[in-house]
Order: structure tokens, then C-alpha cells, then sequence
């Protein structure tokens, strides 16, 4: 019977231990997930980066053209060092004159309307959900040839043309004073490196 009373005692005794064991590994599995997710929200607060929406970013107005502009990503916008994305919109029956960017790759989405595009020789009009490649050097330019407004997504693989973008144009919401043929000619030559158009 004492037998049967120590062994009672030693088992209840290593149960207590073992439930003791256990809760001091749930309390630090426990510590250690809040310490994980304390982590988690330092790193999210820190994060680099931007979560845009569609109409956000640094909003401008072409002044040459009228068209809004928005910058979307450079190195003034989210810091990037390799690319510069923005979006605009050409209203119906306006274009974008055909140029070519030596200094870098463009990748273009047409996100509403058609186009008629010039690239190199080839001319093709497309709608909305197109996407156009343009090699450096090679010359470009959409024609919005729907019955409404076109909105693209541009896309350069080095940055540089967003410096053209902001010398020809307004932050929006002020006025828009089209340049002078001079204006124009001595804009287009200071950022020659960025752009050049077909009919300079």
C-alpha cells in the first residue's frame, strides 16, 4: 500500500512538473510572438516604398499640351534611383508627338481608349489593356484616335525625363501658360539627353 502511495505521489509529482514545463514554454512561445508581431509592426512602419492610389502622386499639368500628368515614382517620389513611372491622360483627338528617349528603355499601358501608335515604321492602333515596348532610341508617339479620353501608364528604366516632365509643366490647380515657340525650342534643347522630337 505505501508502495502503491509513492508511486501515486511521484507520478502526480512529475505531472505538476510537466505542466509547469509546459506553461513556461507557452508563456515564451507566447513572448516571443508578441515580440515577432512587435517586430512585424516596426518593420511595417519602416517599410520603404509607396501604396498609391489611382489618382495620387505629384499631380501636374503639360503646359505645352494641357494634359494631366501625375508622377507617380522618380527619386523625389518614393526615392527610386532606376525608374521613373507616371501616368496621363490625352484628350480625345490630341496626341503625343513622336520623340525617343536615348537615355533609357519606356514601357507603355494603355489603360482607357485607342491609340494610334508610331513606333519605328510601324503604325497599329490598339485599345485599352495594350501594352508598347520602346527601346531607347527608337521613336514613339500615340495619336487618341477614340471618342474619348486615353489614359496611359508610362514606365522608364532609368530615371532623368521626370526633370522634363516638371520643366514643362504646372503643379495642378495653377495656371497653364502654353510657352513660346523660343520657350519651347530652348526647353527641348536643355533636355535633349532625356528627349528629342521627330519634327525639331
Amino acid at each position: 500500500m505505501k508502495r502503491v502511495i509513492s508511486s501515486l505521489v511521484v507520478i502526480t509529482g512529475m505531472s505538476v512538473f510537466a505542466l509547469h514545463l509546459t506553461n513556461e514554454r507557452a508563456a515564451g512561445q507566447s513572448g516571443r510572438t508578441s515580440q515577432a508581431a512587435s517586430q512585424i509592426g516596426d518593420s511595417t512602419a519602416m517599410s520603404r516604398g509607396l501604396i498609391l492610389a489611382a489618382g495620387e502622386g505629384e499631380r501636374l499639368i503639360r503646359r505645352q499640351y494641357g494634359f494631366p500628368l501625375i508622377i507617380k515614382v522618380d527619386p523625389a517620389n518614393g526615392g527610386s534611383r532606376h525608374m521613373v513611372v507616371g501616368t496621363e491622360e490625352i484628350p480625345a483627338g490630341k496626341s503625343i508627338p513622336v520623340h525617343k528617349h536615348s537615355h533609357a528603355d519606356e514601357f507603355i499601358v494603355l489603360q482607357e481608349g485607342m491609340a494610334s501608335v508610331t513606333l519605328g515604321a510601324r503604325r497599329q492602333t490598339v485599345n485599352a489593356g495594350a501594352m508598347i515596348f520602346i527601346p531607347e532610341n527608337e521613336w514613339v508617339g500615340l495619336d487618341n484616335v477614340g471618342p474619348g479620353t486615353m489614359k496611359i501608364l508610362f514606365v522608364f528604366s532609368a530615371v532623368g525625363f521626370e526633370e522634363y516632365l516638371r520643366a514643362t509643366s504646372v503643379p495642378e490647380g495653377t495656371d497653364v501658360k502654353p510657352f513660346s515657340a523660343h520657350e519651347l525650342r530652348d526647353i527641348r534643347q536643355k533636355y535633349q539627353a532625356h528627349i528629342a522630337f521627330k519634327d525639331q
